[in-house]
């Protein structure tokens, strides 16, 4: 069905229950770097709203200023005017925003409704003028003169030559990307990094270890400075910062989660765990151990790298999201693997997602993971860019180097595949390379 402008316009206005102005003012208060993305485009003059034009100066203000433009700062930057808005009214505009993604399609219907004004503007000047019979000159010169607007205002996309000169010039002179690094050197040699934009998924059977691994993961990325967010929705913040505590301190997850047992320990013991807590109070490491739906992760996120600019998210684990089923189990984890996908390339940031493999590795005799045991894998082998099972042979035979594990990289979109033996201690959640081993 094509609509009208207008039809198409009210159409969004009825769903999100806001106007497209508010819509894409709510966007910029989740998400104000925004701003910068679409200056040229929307200013102040785009909001028709008096409200609306304040709240969209302000962010523009602190923007200008090099300040964070959360609430707080757009509170105080309204001053008096802050009173009849109301707060009630700010927070209103950022409900039912489960995404920024639409940001450009709603600017660009308001471009649009812009240029058909102006353009019946243009009409009736045009009409006046030969009615009142204005010289050919001067009218032909109006013509031009809007023409060369209209043209300024549609812009100019990137041809194909200019966009192969930039690939060029952007190898010889990398423009500031965030590349994040395991922090596991035998990894790092295979793996690119972690780009922004992309997925990957890590597998594994249950009590394998894949949890502990993204949380060291998780927290060597954290120590190199980038902000993390956690979504722990299987295990509590409490459990989450315990095996944190446990790999950094190198002491036994029991005595973190039982009185008696830390009792029990050593003076020289108790006073590490208290510095190791110390420091992990400064890590950029955020958790989020409640139920959640793939909208509210993204919610979640996007008000994170608002607010603690978040580079770096964990998902532990894609079936314990709680999206309801629609259809069937397969079809649902199609849907959550969409929208996370989606999540990491609108925000330019890397999403490691867990994932838990079904039984298929247990009924042959050779039990290393292959992509086909994949749990209602859906789309998460075209979406991932990559794809990492963990495996340890202790698991399936008893008698088996405990300490050893196989980090085996199946899918590697900017890199080698292979696989990479690590060290690997459960009790104390850690794993690192084997000439690290503790």
């Amino acid at each position: 069905m094509v609509f009208s402008l207008e039809k198409e316009i009210e159409y969004w206005e009825s769903n999100y229950s806001k106007t497209i102005e508010q819509y894409i003012l709510g966007c910029f208060l989740i998400r104000p770097s925004l701003v910068d993305e679409y200056t040229g485009r929307v200013s102040a003059t785009s909001f028709p709203e008096w409200q609306d034009k304040r709240i969209y100066e302000c962010i523009d203000g602190l923007r200008d200023k090099s300040t964070t433009a959360d609430l707080l700062e757009i509170g105080r930057a309204l001053g008096a005017d802050l009173k009849p808005i109301g707060a009630i009214y700010i927070d209103r505009l950022m409900e039912n925003i489960i995404t920024t993604s639409n940001v450009d399609f709603f600017i660009s219907l308001i471009e649009q409704r812009e240029k058909r004004t102006e353009y019946e503007r243009f009409s009736v000047e045009l009409d006046r003028c030969i009615k009142v019979g204005d010289d050919l000159g001067s009218v032909n010169i109006m013509i031009r003169d809007w023409l060369n607007k209209m043209i300024e205002s549609d812009g100019k996309d990137e041809s194909k030559d200019e966009s192969l000169d930039r690939m060029i010039a952007d190898l010889e002179n990398p423009p500031e990307q965030t590349i994040i690094k395991t922090g596991i050197l035998s990894i790092d040699r295979i793996h690119d990094g972690f780009r922004p934009g992309e997925v990957t998924i890590l597998a594994a059977r249950p009590s394998m270890g894949k949890s502990a691994f993204a949380l060291n993961i998780a927290t060597n990325v954290a120590m190199q400075g980038h902000g993390v967010a956690l979504f722990s929705l299987e295990d509590t913040r409490r459990i989450v910062n315990a095996r944190i505590c446990s790999r950094l301190a190198q002491v036994n997850l029991g005595c973190l989660l039982n009185s008696d047992k830390y009792r029990n320990l050593s003076v020289q013991s108790k006073n590490c765990i208290k510095v190791v807590v110390a420091n992990m109070k400064e890590l950029p490491l955020y958790i989020h151990d409640k139920p959640m739906t793939t909208n509210q992760i993204r919610g979640s996120i996007m008000l994170e790298m608002n607010k603690h600019n978040v580079k770096f998210v964990v998902i532990d684990h894609l079936g314990h999201v709680s999206d309801p089923v629609n259809k069937d189990l397969y079809h649902t984890t199609t849907v959550a693997i969409r929208n996370i996908a989606q999540c990491a390339k609108e925000n330019d940031i890397h999403i490691l997602c867990l994932h838990q493999l079904n039984r298929g590795s247990e009924n042959r005799d050779n039990s290393m993971p292959r992509m086909a045991d994949l749990r209602q894998s859906g789309e998460i082998e075209q979406l991932a860019r990559g794809i990492w099972f963990i495996h340890r042979k202790s698991y399936y035979s008893p008698g088996a180097n405990e300490d050893q594990a196989n980090l085996i990289i199946n899918k590697n979109s900017h890199g080698e595949k292979g696989m990479v033996e690590l060290y690997c201690n459960l009790s104390q959640m850690h794993f690192c390379d084997r000439k690290e081993e503790w």
